[in-house]
């Protein structure tokens, strides 16, 4: 996590944690963001404990405060020290809006994906890797989506935000781009990626990370950081809460990232008085459910609903035997028994 202000929410770093009899549990660390006062009462997101600052040091100096930058040793009460140690404090989080802790347990993430130059092997959407984030690395199921071509991301989304309502299409894999001199770099910012880690993390949900194929030779010559990025959302849900179960699918579900699929039929006939609507058969068996194919376009294989190219729209089904009916924008008599398309989005975790 980078530096913040003083205003920002406190997240306090930890690298150290011992006991002094006769006074307390001391713990030592950086304050990542926010400032930290004598007094005040701090969260420990990973164990579910809240603890007052009873005194502070800096550079054995007692102080009152100390703010984003500055390392600090804080001295408190009632606390082991073997349940510490590297880890994250926080300000106390309203009960009402745990989502809105700076530190925060979770097990899934989206986040930004930007692909290291110097490393020259595939990263595939679906592969496991390790994670380095915080004071963790772990494994995690990754995959990787992007905004559709000509989208910003959905309306009054800023450049490289995400957002929850917007379409993104599904990458089979991070690719690299390349430069005007055509040598390889850093993938497009407006990359994303979904982790799902093999076991919760507690971190700050600003965290940077950086993803590694930590299972490569150590001893060959060759880059084992893949790619890197800072979390963009977390979901609300705390993965150890036994009421939370489910939530982590329903988190997902949200998600709208798509593969774009293609189903092939024929134009069977066309009705009688019109040179727009017809009858195609191949699509659908019989007995299906079409409902929700219903309104998507339909066109001519080989054509891409350019301006010569008619458009068809799949307007109802047409007996129970899988036909259908559609209507196009334009005279179909040229296409009579030609083979079309039905283009339509699946989503990954719908």
């Amino acid at each position: 996590a980078g530096q913040g202000g003083e205003s920002e929410p406190l997240v306090y770093a930890v690298d150290h944690c011992f006991s002094i009899k006769g006074q307390g549990t001391v713990l030592t660390g950086t304050v990542l963001q926010g400032a930290m006062r004598v007094n005040q009462n701090l969260s420990i997101p990973r164990l579910g404990l809240t603890r007052k600052v009873k005194s502070m040091q800096v550079f054995k100096q007692p102080v009152e405060m100390a703010s984003s930058g500055e390392r600090v040793a804080i001295c408190t009460t009632q606390l082991d020290p073997k349940l510490i140690e590297r880890d994250y404090l926080c300000d106390l989080a309203p009960e009402a809006s745990k989502e809105a802790a700076p530190v925060r347990t979770f097990d899934t993430f989206v986040a930004r994906a930007r692909r290291v130059a110097f490393y020259k092997g595939s990263i595939p959407s679906g592969c496991k890797i390790h994670v380095t984030l915080g004071y963790v690395t772990v494994l995690a199921q990754v995959f990787f989506f992007s905004k559709e071509q000509g989208e910003a991301g959905g309306p009054g989304t800023p450049v490289g935000a995400f957002n929850f309502s917007a379409d993104y299409c599904h990458l089979p894999e991070l690719q690299a781009t390349a430069s005007e001199d055509g040598e390889e770099k850093e993938s497009s910012p407006d990359v994303f990626v979904v982790m799902i880690f093999d076991k919760p993390v507690t971190c700050p949900t600003n965290t940077a990370y950086i993803a590694s194929r930590l299972d490569l030779d150590v001893h060959t010559k060759q880059c084992r950081l893949a790619f890197f990025g800072t979390i963009v959302d977390v979901p609300a849900h705390d993965p150890f809460d036994p009421l939370a179960k489910g939530l982590a699918q329903e988190y997902l579900k949200g998600i709208r990232v798509y593969k774009t699929k293609r189903k092939t039929g024929k134009l069977e006939r066309i009705e009688k008085g019109s040179e727009t609507t017809c009858i195609a058969s191949g699509f659908f068996k019989k007995d299906s459910d079409i409902s929700k194919f219903v309104g998507l376009n339909v066109y001519p294989t080989g054509g891409d609903g350019g301006s010569k190219s008619p458009v068809g729209t799949l307007v109802s089904s047409f007996g129970k035997s899988g036909k259908v009916k559609v209507e196009f924008d334009s005279s179909i008599a040229h296409l009579l028994n030609a083979e079309l398309e039905l283009c339509f989005k699946k989503y990954t975790w719908a």
